[in-house]
């Protein structure tokens, strides 16, 4: 879901709008699931981390996405 609202935004050049709706979801995923999805949690609190860094909103939004395809087991497409 998240990708979905999230690509589409990036796409309409709201990048940090695409980020912000990213991070939402990671810490949604991370509140419900951390505890029982330790590899997810893993790659979501590294993204995060990452992301807080001195880096433009577009590679704050890759950051998320590309952690996204990785818990989906996809290979980011395009960047």
């Amino acid at each position: 879901q998240a990708i979905d609202a999230g690509a589409p935004t990036y796409n309409a050049g709201n990048h940090l709008a695409c980020y912000m709706i990213y991070e939402g979801a990671a810490y949604k995923i991370l509140h419900k699931y951390g505890s029982r999805c330790v590899d997810v949690s893993n790659i979501l609190e590294a993204a995060l981390e990452k992301s807080y860094g001195n880096y433009s909103a577009t590679d704050k939004a890759w950051i998320m996405r590309m952690a996204f395809d990785e818990i989906l087991g996809e290979p980011t497409k395009t960047k």
